[in-house]
């Protein structure tokens, strides 16, 4: 993070903002998420090259309109992502829509509002060939994602480019044939994944599609608008630092090797970053409500408000998804000294509910903070409703305006109350469908 953890979790307790009513919290540095992507930017300096943030990975109104005033893109995988970027400010020709799962519906919209679109399937290209007027060259970039079919990467559940994939049309079909069939396809689009995937399975993806660009573009006679080579740059969990062979510059000289026509400006160009942008930007935050320790062949437990209710990845796959831990006191004292070894388990209502084990951090007492790091990607956007679980706020962490010695934490999103948490379950007829209940009851 830009700025000392222990200044931002200081300025935390001085305003009470971890209470009774407010377990936990999150904090998103946008000093970090500015970094990264003038990162990006000085590695693809070129007009005709742009980056559609990932909506999904953290779709908070604060972050979105941070990320569009530094000229970022959107990618969205719904068609509610798609309506949370248009609200945001997004323009109709920045917006990216895929998902391997749409209405009749959906493309309607999404047709009528502007937006590109990437097409997943036959049946995609059904619903919009019968939908609109495209006989001519459609204002924005309609696509369809291919499956380069290069195999795994180190994590199977985020390989996306394998013979078994659900997402795509493989590359061994005859795209060409589709490409000719349906006119109005003016773009392409490939994603092979995103944590674990190495720049060199990236690469090669892109050099396939580039090849398959040219072959489209010779036997169909027309050439393609825009090559949406996706994202992926893996982030690290375990160190400050982001992976030095997954930097933006890295990346770039690979493509320059590899496929350089990519970059000779013929064609639009886009990428689809979002998890290295904003992951170590993040910090998620909780009380220590209670701690077990009965039996000392047992590690002792902390009992938090963090489990797979916000955490779901690192619930069920321990394995691939750990995150660093830090130990603070209630005055947001960071805490040092001799480790002991805790298990972490969450508030929901099954054994398996735990954040994390076998984690080495100071002595513990109920009523400490824990500090979960690099938790701005897939953290609060795969928040669940079991239990009915309350979400925390979210943070943002700027410089002051007149002192950027100075930080400014700015509440972008308010906790829930309970009230708040009732509307998901319920109707406006609530009171309607409970007096028939009643007499039905009585008949």
């Amino acid at each position: 993070m830009s700025f000392l953890m222990e200044t931002i979790l200081q300025q935390i307790a001085q305003n009470d903002l971890i209470n009774d009513e407010v377990s936990c919290l999150d904090v998103i540095d946008f000093e970090t998420v500015k970094k990264r992507i003038l990162d990006y930017d000085e590695a693809f300096p070129e007009e005709f090259i742009s980056n559609a943030y990932c909506v999904k990975v953290n779709p908070f109104v604060g972050v979105l309109n941070h990320v569009l005033s530094m000229g970022m893109g959107a990618e969205c995988g719904s068609w509610q992502e798609v309506f949370l970027a248009l609200k945001t400010g997004f323009k109709p020709e920045d917006i990216f829509y895929y998902s391997p799962v749409r209405t009749k519906s959906e493309f309607k919209q999404a047709l009528e509002s502007g937006v590109n679109i990437n097409l997943d399937n036959w049946q995609d290209l059904a619903h919009v060939d019968e939908q609109a007027d495209l006989n001519g060259i459609p204002k924005s970039y309609i696509g369809l994602r291919i499956n380069p079919i290069i195999g795994f990467g180190t994590i199977v559940s985020t390989s996306t480019a394998t013979k078994a994939s659900k997402f795509g049309i493989p590359i061994t079909e005859d795209i060409c044939h589709i490409y000719q069939k349906y006119s109005w396809l003016n773009s392409i689009h490939l994603h092979v994944g995103s944590q674990g995937i190495p720049v060199i399975n990236m690469v090669e993806a892109t050099r396939k599609l580039m090849d398959l660009v040219m072959k489209i573009e010779a036997q169909t006679g027309k050439k393609l608008l825009a090559i949406n080579i996706g994202g992926g740059l893996s982030s690290s969990y375990d160190t400050d630092q982001e992976p030095p062979e997954m930097s933006f510059a890295t990346y770039r000289k690979a493509l320059e090797k590899s496929v350089p026509e990519l970059l000779s400006g013929d064609r639009k160009i886009i990428t689809e970053f979002g998890r290295c942008l904003i992951l170590k930007a993040g910090f998620s935050l909780t009380r220590i409500e209670a701690i077990k320790s009965w039996f000392p062949d047992i590690n002792p437990i902390l009992l938090t408000h963090f489990g797979a209710n916000q955490f779901p990845w690192e619930v069920y796959m321990p394995g691939v998804y750990r995150h660093r831990f830090s130990l603070a006191k209630p005055n947001g004292q960071l805490q040092f000294g001799d480790q002991e070894i805790y298990d972490i388990a969450g508030p929901l209502c099954f054994q398996g509910d735990y954040l994390a084990r076998e984690i080495a951090l100071p002595k513990a007492n109920p009523g400490d903070w824990l500090i979960v790091r690099d938790t701005g990607a897939y953290t609060k956007s795969m928040f669940g409703r079991f239990h009915s679980t309350r979400s925390g706020p979210v943070y943002a962490v700027t410089k002051s305006s007149t002192n950027h010695e100075v930080i400014v934490l700015t509440c972008i999103k308010s906790p829930e109350n309970s009230e708040e948490v009732i509307k998901f379950w319920e109707t406006p007829e609530i009171e309607g469908l409970r007096a028939g209940f009643v007499a039905a009851g009585q008949k």
